[in-house]
């Protein structure tokens, strides 16, 4: 085999094992940081008087800008 055909060759494995690393060592971290994340529930949203959760029934009227 002539040598420009073995140094294309072993470029290429270089080139492929390189790739093959970057693509495990990133699913690897993305996995880790998948499994890191918390997942407690939120906070319960407090309710107001004389309404729902979210729905800001507030019993007290809004000042007024003259």
């Amino acid at each position: 085999m002539p040598q420009r055909t073995r140094d294309r060759d072993r470029r290429l494995r270089g080139v492929a094992i390189a790739a093959a690393v970057l693509t495990a060592t990133g699913g690897g971290l993305t996995a880790y940081g998948l499994s890191q994340q918390e997942t407690r529930m939120p906070p319960p949203t407090a309710v107001s008087h004389g309404g729902h959760a979210g729905h800001g029934g507030s019993s007290s009227p809004s000042p007024t800008s003259s």
